[in-house]
C-alpha cells in the first residue's frame, strides 16, 4: 500500500512540475540546403540569413555600449554548437564558438548560417542563450540575475542535403531513356517491326547455300558490301546481308504475315506467290539479262 502511495505522490509531484515549467518559444528560422559535388558542378550550400533585434530597456539605451548582452547557440543538451557543422557569420566574419554579442546602441544583428557536410541531415534545435551581459537588468521582457544562464527561445533549422542538380538531372534522364527502351522493346517494336518466322532461305541458283534467317527483319542478296549499324540492329532488329558478284541487282526478303514475300525490282518472279510458299523453288530472272537467274527456296 505505501508503495502506491509513494508513486501517486511522485506522479502528481512531476505533473505539477510539468505544469509549472516554462516552455520556450519556438524561432524557427528556415532551411539550409546542400549538395555534394558532381564532375563540373561543385558543391554548394544555399545558406540563410536572419535578423534578431533585441530590446533594450530605457535604463540600459541611456548606457550604450556599456550595457551589452552576449549570446551563444546552444544544442538541447546545453553544449554549444560546434562550428565543425554550423558556420554562423556577422557581417562577413566567422563568430568564434557560434556566439556573438549586441549592445543598446546596436541591439540589430543579422547572421547568416551554413551547415557544413559533415553536419547529419535533418531537423536541428536548440536554443539561443544568454552567457553574458553587463550594464542591463532585463531583456526581451526577461529578467536576468548576475551569472545567470538564460534561454531566450527555442531555434530550428532544417539542413537538407540533396542531390547535385547535374547528378540530379542525368539520373532522371538515364531513368527515362531506360524507361523508353523497356516500353520499345516491351510493348511498340513487336507491333511495327515484323521479323521472319522461318528457318533458312535456300539459294539453289547460281550457287548453292542455305542461310539461316530465323528471327532477322530482313535478308538482302547483294553485290555491294553492306554493313548494319548497331544502333539499328539494336533498335530495329537483324538485317542479314547475302553478298554474292551473282547479285547484279539487289532484291529482298521480308516478312509477310506469317510468312515470306519477295521485293525484287527488275526482275521476273515464277511463280508469283505472296507470301511464297513452303518448299516450293522460285526463279528471279533478270529482266535486263536473260541469262541471268536465280532458284530459291525456302
Amino acid at each position: 500500500m505505501k508503495r502506491i502511495y509513494l508513486f501517486l505522490y511522485t506522479f502528481i509531484v512531476l505533473f505539477f512540475i510539468s505544469c509549472n515549467e516554462e516552455k520556450l518559444p519556438i524561432e524557427k528560422l528556415g532551411e539550409v540546403k546542400y549538395y555534394d559535388s558532381f564532375w563540373p558542378c561543385s558543391a554548394d550550400t544555399a545558406s540563410l540569413t536572419k535578423t534578431f533585434i533585441f530590446d533594450f530597456n530605457a535604463d540600459a539605451k541611456a548606457k550604450g555600449d556599456k550595457a551589452f548582452a552576449e549570446f551563444a547557440f546552444v544544442d538541447l543538451e546545453g553544449n554549444l554548437v560546434p562550428t565543425k557543422e554550423l558556420r554562423i557569420e556577422k557581417d562577413g566574419e566567422l563568430l568564434d564558438q557560434n556566439s556573438f554579442k549586441v549592445t543598446s546602441s546596436q541591439p540589430e544583428v543579422t547572421l547568416k548560417f551554413t551547415y557544413l557536410p559533415d553536419a547529419k541531415s535533418g531537423t536541428h534545435q536548440g536554443m539561443l542563450r544568454l552567457v553574458s551581459s553587463g550594464g542591463i537588468e532585463r531583456i526581451c521582457s526577461s529578467e536576468i540575475t548576475a551569472g545567470q544562464l538564460l534561454d531566450l527561445f527555442k531555434w530550428e533549422i532544417k539542413f537538407n542535403k540533396s542531390w547535385n542538380p547535374l547528378a540530379l538531372g542525368l539520373f532522371w534522364l538515364i531513368l527515362i531513356i531506360l524507361f523508353s527502351i523497356i516500353v520499345w522493346f516491351l510493348f511498340i517494336r513487336p507491333q511495327v517491326v515484323k521479323t521472319l518466322k522461318i528457318f533458312n532461305i535456300n539459294v539453289i541458283e547460281p550457287y548453292f547455300a542455305s542461310i539461316p534467317v530465323n528471327g532477322s527483319r530482313k535478308v538482302v542478296f547483294t553485290s555491294r558490301p553492306q554493313k548494319q549499324g548497331i544502333m539499328n540492329r539494336f533498335f530495329m532488329g537483324k538485317i542479314i546481308f547475302e553478298i554474292n558478284s551473282s547479285w547484279e541487282h539487289e532484291w529482298n526478303l521480308e516478312p509477310f504475315g506469317n510468312g515470306v514475300m519477295i521485293t525484287a525490282p527488275n526482275h521476273y518472279i515464277d511463280p508469283l506467290d505472296t507470301p511464297l510458299e513452303p518448299g516450293t523453288e522460285y526463279t528471279l530472272q533478270d529482266q535486263e539479262d536473260m541469262n541471268n537467274k536465280a532458284k530459291i527456296s525456302i
